[in-house]
């Protein structure tokens, strides 16, 4: 049987089949906690330095696990894997929504298009008026080029 590593949410970048990625979230959505099994990404130990210059919101659009709500497993990894004092995790399946309803200094995340959704409605709210967002990727960068439309 194929072994299984949850690496993109996208899952035919992983060869998977869709009958294979069914599989694999039907395993995970049944893990008790699930959320709270995952190893932290090694670039992920510089969140820590910014807890002691603002307040930090995890906004995240996981899914519900058996086991406690999503929020409160969020919440527990974070500081039972980073050493965070006081995570707050918000779930939601809008993160461009609600990272600009709570006016964020900084907003962080693994996949791009949320980023980017991020980045264009913040850019639309300072602007007041229409502009285009394009990001080819270069090395797991994101390069943004805005254009301003009269």
């Amino acid at each position: 049987e194929k072994g299984f590593k949850v690496t993109n949410f996208h899952y035919h970048k992983c060869g998977w089949t869709e009958k294979e990625a069914e599989r694999v979230f039907k395993w995970m959505r049944h893990t008790p906690d699930f959320w709270t099994t995952l190893e932290p990404l090694p670039q992920i130990s510089k969140v820590r330095k910014l807890e002691s210059k603002t307040n930090l919101f995890f906004v995240t659009a996981r899914f519900s696990t058996d086991g406690i709500p999503t929020n409160y497993q969020s919440e527990q990894w974070l500081r039972e894997r980073l050493g965070l004092q006081e995570p707050y995790a918000l779930v939601t399946n809008d993160k461009g929504d609600e990272a600009t309803n709570l006016s964020l200094d900084y907003f962080i995340d693994d996949r791009p298009e949320y980023c980017l959704d991020v980045l264009t409605r913040v850019l639309h709210r300072i602007l007041n008026s229409t502009f285009k967002v394009r990001s080819p990727l270069c090395n797991g960068v994101v390069h943004i080029h805005l254009k301003y439309i009269h």
